[in-house]
């Protein structure tokens, strides 16, 4: 009697696979199915100055900022606004440091890498800064 409904589940799942047009045996995405690679945008931190000083980015698109800090000293990303209550992911050897908001800002030490992995939800250009004591570098994200 089970294997009779287990067969009989299994025909179900194969009849609704074939309607729905899913390979029921390996049930790959299609090409159109796949997740887009995300944009990988790289920004240097030298000189104290962030470079490329504007970086564009689109709405609904996943991104990877990439910051090396290439000085010899310690560096932040503060975004201002910008990140407030999205979803991210942080990778390197940053110090991110976060509040009820979401990232408050990441401390990149000197030839140090920070990777912030996010989804921009809202088009606008974004300011971004380091704050710390005399350190005047202020960015931009233009997200179209």
């Amino acid at each position: 009697m089970l294997s009779r409904l287990v067969a009989w589940v299994t025909f179900l799942v194969f009849v609704v696979a074939v309607a729905l047009r899913i390979d029921p045996i390996l049930a790959n995405p299609t090409d159109s199915q796949l997740t887009e690679v995300p944009k990988v945008v790289d920004i240097a931190i030298k000189a104290r100055q962030f470079h490329p000083p504007v970086v564009k980015l689109s709405v609904g698109r996943d991104v990877r900022l990439v910051f090396r800090n290439q000085d010899t000293e310690l560096h932040a990303f503060v975004p201002i606004i910008f990140l407030d209550y999205l979803p991210l992911h942080v990778e390197g050897n940053g110090a991110p440091q976060f509040d009820q908001t979401g990232l408050r800002r990441v401390l990149i030490p000197s030839g140090g890498r920070a990777e912030i992995w996010f989804v921009p939800s809202s088009a606008g250009l974004f300011n971004y800064r380091c704050d710390l004591p005399g350190h005047q570098m202020i960015g931009q994200i233009l997200v179209e």
